[in-house]
């Protein structure tokens, strides 16, 4: 079911009026405006600081990597001519801005469930009401972690903290350039575990410059429908998975297509995300090595006893309830801390070259091959009273202290 956009009819312009530094004499400028203008020493002379309309601000938009900051306007008329004016001289002008960009927000509303997921398909910058996720942010920086995959079009945004839905709105910005967004969009969701999709219409005549779409979505709406397939967002873990476990051949992988494999081997593929592994709940081998993944949450697959993430860009790596858990690799990575307590089966870890500045392995009886080399910052290893780790590798400055 498509469910269409509702437009706020704010200001579509914003008004410039002062003097401004005319380069060249006879010279046709086309004026721009960032929000918020950051004047600098020589300011171009098609530059100017121009206020946004309230309905375009959202909270927070003064922090330089908001959304808001983002917006681009140009001037109306696009050209500007000073007839007359010495080269090098000021004139006063007055201009009308038009924004370039359209504001699409969702505002998201529950009764308790926990939102920790958002997709959206299309290129472009997203937004939450509270902080700021970007595609051109690093992953892993900021209070979320951003994940893309290439150049298909779709971020997946995944909370550091879960917000729990009430009936008070969670608010997600998206900007967009009127004529890029013209086929239907899904937004996904992940609430309580579980991915919910609804399918998104633009408006007829599609969107329009300056103005702010709204549309209100409730998870608890029959619309917002829960998913029939895994969702798979990466194309590359996509297509890996469409190759070799679609058995069904529908271009879809089922919950039980998915439930029915143990080994995965996706190594190599020029992958950004994992996202839909959780419903892979029988895999006892994951090969993942030589990836662009930052983010990692296997702690679903709870049959797990093989993972190789080697050579990533890992910076999260979530390994709870993985009780039977023998050999972990993750070296070559950038991970900062690493939680193994909840795997007291673990035999074999090498988490070398990361960015490491402790590590606790009291609650890992079974340890006897350890390699923590190359971290640079890792001051100690925690071991439990009598514990021995019988082929220990680490660096000089690491020191190990029983617990």
């Amino acid at each position: 079911m498509g469910v269409l956009y509702s437009a706020l009819e704010s200001a579509k312009t914003s008004a410039f009026s002062g003097t401004m530094l005319w380069g060249t004499a006879g010279a046709v400028h086309v004026f721009h405006a960032y929000y918020p203008y950051q004047a600098l020493d020589e300011p171009a002379v098609d530059a100017v600081p121009v206020s946004l309309p309230a309905e375009q601000v959202q909270a927070g938009a003064n922090e330089s990597g908001h959304l808001s900051a983002l917006d681009f306007m140009v001037s109306i008329p696009l050209e500007v001519y000073a007839p007359g004016s010495p080269e090098g001289a000021s004139a006063n002008v007055g201009l009308t801005f038009n924004h370039v960009f359209t504001l699409m927000e969702y505002r998201i509303t529950g009764s308790g469930q926990e939102l920790t997921d958002i997709s959206l398909v299309g290129a472009g910058a997203l937004s939450f009401s509270s902080g700021t996720i970007d595609l051109d942010q690093e992953p892993g920086t900021g209070p979320y972690t951003i994940t893309r995959s290439g150049t298909f079009p779709y971020v997946l945004a995944h909370l550091s903290s879960p917000a729990t839905l009430s009936a008070t709105p969670v608010s997600i910005y998206k900007m967009v350039l009127p004529g890029e967004q013209t086929e239907n969009m899904s937004i996904k969701v992940k609430t309580d575990g579980t991915w919910k999709t609804m399918a998104k219409r633009p408006p007829e005549g599609g969107f329009q410059r300056g103005s702010k779409y709204v549309t209100p979505l409730d998870v608890d709406d029959d619309a917002f429908s829960a998913d029939a397939y895994v969702y798979i967002p990466d194309a590359n873990f996509r297509a890996y998975c469409l190759t070799n476990l679609d058995s069904g051949h529908d271009g879809n992988i089922s919950f039980a297509e998915a439930e029915a494999v143990s080994s995965l081997s996706v190594s190599s593929e020029e992958i950004f995300t994992l996202e839909g592994i959780q419903y892979f709940t029988h895999v006892t081998t994951l090969l993942a090595i030589g990836n662009s993944l930052s983010y990692l949450d296997v702690s679903n697959n709870l049959e797990l006893q093989t993972i190789n993430c080697n050579n990533n860009n890992l910076t999260t790596l979530k390994l709870s309830g993985l009780s039977s858990l023998k050999t972990l690799y993750c070296s070559n990575n950038q991970l900062s801390s690493l939680d193994v307590s909840e795997n007291p089966d673990l035999e074999i870890l090498t988490c070398k070259n990361n960015l490491l500045t402790s590590l606790d392995v009291s609650n890992n009886p079974r340890l006897d091959y350890l390699d923590c080399r190359d971290n640079p910052d890792l001051d100690t290893i925690h071991v439990a009273a009598g514990q021995t780790i019988a082929d220990l590798y680490k660096d000089e400055h690491t020191v190990v202290v029983t617990r």
